[in-house]
């Protein structure tokens, strides 16, 4: 259990500096191997609850015997006492996890909004060049500075369309 504590807190110290993915996998090998250790220090535990009740106790109580319950009692407390410590390390690891899941989330959402915001503002230009494509008559075709009069218009509709999704985002 010290050497699993002393592994999460350097993982912990690590993953807050920066988060990296052969860190997480070592984080969650700990979260597996204290959920094994939980399983068996709780079927231990249920053993040494039941141990009393077997053949190797009888109801008399020789001196032999009653040193064998109360070492029985003191090995019953240092497993409950262990259970619980695991119980801890496991919640303390949970917690350390959502949180990291939380970041990462965070992050990703971030990273769509701003993907999300460029994509918007490329389509603008997308669906000018797009109708001025097309063979039909439209406006400023016949110009020798067309492409760059449509050019200059979807720069324009693009920087306008950033600037107002950046204030909507401010308010």
């Amino acid at each position: 259990m010290h050497n699993l504590t002393k592994e999460r807190n350097r993982l912990d110290k690590v993953l807050n500096k920066e988060i990296k993915n052969k860190e997480l996998i070592k984080f969650s090998h700990s979260q597996q191997t204290l959920s094994y250790f939980s399983s068996a220090s709780a079927l231990n535990l249920t053993m040494f609850h039941k141990l009393p009740h077997t053949h190797f106790f009888t109801s008399s109580y020789t001196g032999e015997q009653s040193a064998k319950r109360d070492m029985l009692e003191d090995v019953v407390i240092e497993s409950e006492q262990v259970s619980r410590m695991i119980e801890t390390e496991l919640a303390v690891v949970g917690r350390i996890g959502d949180t990291f899941n939380t970041i990462a989330n965070n992050n990703l959402n971030d990273t769509m909004k701003v993907l999300t915001v460029w994509s918007l503002a490329l389509t603008i230009p997308t669906i000018l060049t797009g109708f001025y494509g097309m063979n039909v008559g439209l406006p400023g075709t016949h110009a020798s500075y067309a492409w760059i009069m449509i050019l200059i218009f979807s720069v324009i509709i693009a920087l306008l369309l950033l600037f107002i999704l950046r204030i909507g985002h401010k308010l």
